[in-house]
Order: structure tokens, then sequence, then C-alpha cells
């Protein structure tokens, strides 16, 4: 857009026909909060001002506060830096000198001694717990040596019991065969049975005997086994100990060392604190002590001077702002009764679209804003270009803009009018330049049709020509076809169709489920947006 003069647009506009108002403001709720009267305006105001002139006297008596408390720290802080210079300077003496540095000295010291106390204590720790180690790997190597013995001890005993057992087999066995004889040379029946109930003991004897055996030998087994462990770990048992009893003597070794380093360290200290208290007796570190003091001391108070100072100043800015909120509160009080006694508003603005816009020439967009109350400037504001209007007659403001080749053809903008006062008004308005677009015919069929066959959706597309009055194809636009099952709310896309020549459209759709069907133009820069009429097309 560029500016243009008034007079040439209002020309333009007078050879066009028609205006187009900008539509009324949406009707107000039927229950409204009461404007304020002047009366209860004026008393706001009031009440503002005073509680402006109370916050105002807080402030500057705060104000005060601090600027005394601010001298006051300024004075302690000059005092302060006085003092640390005489001491300073009281310092620069050889005795100061080689009694700060004993001070440090001593620090050192102390420091070194701390340390060195807590490495010892550490190791001392370290070693008993070596120590501890160690005699438990020593006891664990006395019960190996004893598991072993006892183990050994064991086997006599049971090696005794499997040659007795194996003997009472043996005996056993003999008995059975001589039974077992005397059964065979048995003649008569009583014999047999005498001599079968003596095999049927015998073998009881010998099975009795046999179990024995068994468990002789199974525990002259297990006796060696145990004895064989015990004497496999063992010589890991005694490594163990010898690594720990080792571990522990050295352990203990550090621990000692240690333990003489800290007794050297407490006395390095010792003496260290000694040579500070001697030379902090002697007559000029008297004098030089007293001055570091009393530096200190008054350090102390200048810092809680400044303190003070700052905290009055923060207290001071809370006042200063609560200040500046009640003069806003004025300012907006004042601003209420001077928009109730010398009121301004806009009460219309009107776009005159009569002109006709051909693609190649600029198109002019003259905008008339109506007023009510005593406007003394009236600002309007498109695309980001601002243009004053100018007064015809009272209340009656005209401004324009040519619209050029290229630019969008509609748009919002907006209208500011002020007065003397400083009292504004603002109001948004839109302009469409666009040609009317319309549905010129539409349809779905056939009706009805079977399931799975194919609807065809077709129609035309017309616009206005460059001057409005009347209507032709719109050949290239972009029709999207929607669909509206029965029974449901939604719309879906089906799918895009371009006019062609005639202004006609066809899409071709699967026959899926009963519905509606309707085609929308979006519209462009040139072209308003147009909806279809809807089409019902029963499938069975």
């Amino acid at each position: 857009m560029r500016k243009r003069a008034l007079v040439s647009l209002l020309a333009a506009a007078a050879a066009t026909t028609g205006t187009v108002a900008l539509p009324a403001a949406a009707a107000a709720p039927a229950i409204t909060a009461a404007a304020p009267t002047l009366d209860e305006l004026r008393t706001e105001l009031r009440a503002a001002q005073k509680a402006a002139f109370k916050a105002e006297d807080a402030y500057e008596a705060a104000l005060a506060e601090f600027k005394k408390a601010d001298a006051e720290a300024v004075t302690a802080e000059a005092l302060a830096a006085e003092a640390r210079q005489k001491a300073d300077k009281l310092g620069e003496s050889a005795s100061s000198v080689a009694y700060e540095k004993a001070v440090q000295d001593a620090a050192v010291a102390l420091k070194a001694a701390e340390s060195a106390k807590g490495t010892a204590d550490e190791l001392e720790k370290a070693a008993k717990a070596a120590e501890t180690k160690a005699k438990d790997a020593a006891d664990a190597v006395v019960a190996g040596e004893r598991e072993k013995a006892e183990a050994h001890e064991a086997i006599p005993a049971a090696e005794k019991a499997v040659t007795d057992a194996e003997a009472e087999l043996k005996t056993a066995n003999d008995e059975l065969a001589k039974a077992k004889a005397a059964l065979a040379d048995a003649v008569t029946d009583e014999e047999k049975a005498k001599a079968q109930a003596a095999v049927e003991a015998a073998e009881g004897v010998a099975t009795s005997a046999a179990s024995a055996f068994e468990r002789a030998g199974e525990a002259l087994r297990t006796a060696e086994r145990r004895f064989e462990e015990a004497a496999k770990k063992l010589p890991g048992l005694k490594g163990e100990a010898a690594d720990a009893a080792d571990a522990a003597t050295a352990a203990r070794g550090l621990a000692t060392a240690a333990q003489g380093k800290a007794d050297d360290a407490e006395k390095a200290s010792d003496a260290a604190a000694e040579l500070v208290a001697k030379l902090e007796g002697s007559a000029d570190n008297a004098a030089y002590l007293a001055a570091k003091k009393e530096a200190a001391k008054l350090a102390a108070e200048a810092t809680e001077a400044r303190g003070k100072a700052n905290k009055l100043k923060d207290e001071a800015d809370k006042l200063k702002k609560a200040w500046d909120e009640a003069e806003a509160r004025v300012k907006k009080a004042q601003s209420a009764l001077d928009a109730a006694l010398f009121p301004v508003k806009i009460t219309g603005i009107e776009v005159y679209d009569g002109a006709v816009r051909y693609p190649a020439r600029n198109t002019p967009l003259p905008i008339t804003v109506y007023t009510a109350g005593e406007a003394d400037k009236a600002v309007v504001k498109c695309g980001g270009i601002e243009i004053n209007g100018e007064v015809t007659v009272s209340g009656v403001w005209e401004a324009g803009f040519y619209l050029e080749p290229g630019d969008p053809g509609q748009g919002r903008c907006s209208v500011k009018v002020t007065n003397t006062h400083g009292i504004s008004a603002t109001k948004d308005f839109s302009y469409d330049f666009r040609n009317a677009a319309r549905f010129g015919s539409f349809n779905a069929s056939p009706e009805p049709v079977r399931k799975g066959r194919t609807i065809t959706v077709s129609g035309t597309v017309q616009a206005t020509n460059a001057n409005g009055t009347a209507y032709g194809h719109l050949n290239g636009a972009r029709v999207t076809v929607y669909f509206k099952a029965k029974g449901t709310a939604s719309w879906v896309n089906k799918g895009t169709a371009t006019t062609k020549g005639g202004g006609a459209f066809a899409l071709g759709v699967t026959a899926r489920k009963d519905g509606t069907w309707k085609a929308v133009y979006a519209g462009t820069s040139a072209y308003s947006a147009a909806n279809s009429s809807t089409d019902y097309v029963d499938v069975r």
C-alpha cells in the first residue's frame, strides 16, 4: 500500500456506488455495571491524590533517614580506614613484622600438627585392624592344626574297628558254612529241620556282621578324608597368617612413624605459639596490637552502619514504589475523569468498496470515520502504514489508501481518535475487495445408488466480474468435496477437484454409506469463499 492524496480518493469514491459499513458491535449483556458518575470519579481522584501525598511524605521521610544513615556509614568507614592505616603503619616496625610472621608461622605449624595427628590416628586405626586380622589368621591356623590332629587320631580306632568287624564277619561265614554242611548231612526230618534253623540263624549273624564291616569301612574312609582335607587346607591358612602378620608389622611401623611425626609437629606448634606469646608481650607490639584491635572494632562498626543504611535504602525503595503506584492511581483517576468530562468515541466507520479493482491498476480505499465528542486527531493504520485523517465537517474524518496490484484483496485496519485532553478511542475494521464467488449448481448422483458403485459429485463455480455487476464462470478454482454419514455430525474430506471450462468440476467417489454431500471453495486473495448446497444420497 502507499499513501494517496485525499482529494483524489474522495473523487474516486464519488464515482462509485454504495458503501459498506463496519458491522455493529455485539449487543451488550442484559446486565452491565453502571458507569461511575462524575461525583464518584472526582471522589476517587481526591482519594488517589491524598494517598499519593501520604506516600510521597513517607518516601521523603524514609529517604531522609537513609541519607542520614548513609552519611554516618561513610563517616564510620572513613574512621575504620584511618585506624587500619595507623595499624598498618605500626605494623611496619621490625618487631611487628616479626610478630606477624610468628603468628603466620604458628598458624601453619598448628595446621601441620593437626594434619599429622589426623594421619597418625588413621594409621593407628589401620594398624589395629591389621593386627586384629593377623590374630584371627593365627587362630585359624591353630584351629586347622587341631582339626588335622583330631582327624589323624581318629584313623587308628577306625582301622581297628574295620579289623574287628572283618574277623567277626569271617567267624560268621565259617559258622554259616558249618550249618550248611550239617544241613546237607541231615537224614531224618527232625535233623533237617534242626539244621535248617541253624543255617537261618547263621545267615542272620553273617548279614549283621557284613553290615557292621561295611559301616566300619565307611567310618574309616570318612576319618581319612577328613584328615586329608584338614592337611590340604592347613598350608593355605599358614600362608594367610604369615601375610597378615607381615601386613600388621608394616602397618604398626607406619603408625609408629606417623605418631613420631605428629609428636614432632605438636612440639613445633607449641614452640611457635610460645614465640607468638613472647613477641606479643613486647612494648612495640603492644601499641600495634592495640591499634589493630581498634581498627577491627571500627571496621565492625562501619559494617554495621553500612548494613543499617542499606536496610533503610531498601525501605525507601519500597516506599518509592508505593508512591509510584499511588501516582499511577492518580493518573488513572484523572484520565477517567477527563474521559467523562471530555468524552470522545468512534460511532462508525465506512469503507467505500464500490471502486473497480483491475489486476494491473491501483484501487482506491477511501475510509470515513464518524466520531462523537471533540476529536482533535484521527489516525488510520492499515498493513503497517499510518495516515492522518482530515476533518470535513464536525465529527467526520476522511482518509484513504491505494491498493496496488498484488496487494491482498482483504485485510484488517484500525482507527484511533484523540482529543486535546489526551483522551482516545480505538476501533478495528476490515475491508474486502475480492470478487464474490458462488456455486451455480451442485449435485451428487445417481440417487439412489448401489453400495460399491461410484457417486459423481459435480457442479459449477461462478464469480462476479471486475465491477461486481454480473456472475461468470470461474475456471481453475480448487473445490473440496465433503461427506457426512447419516447419524453423524462430522464432515469428512473426500477429495478435491479443479473447475475447467464453464467453471464445471466433477469427482467420483465409491458409495459406502447413506449421507449428505457438499462442496467448498476456500477462496483466494481475488475471490471470496463459497459453500454449495447439500445433497443427500441413499446407498442400497
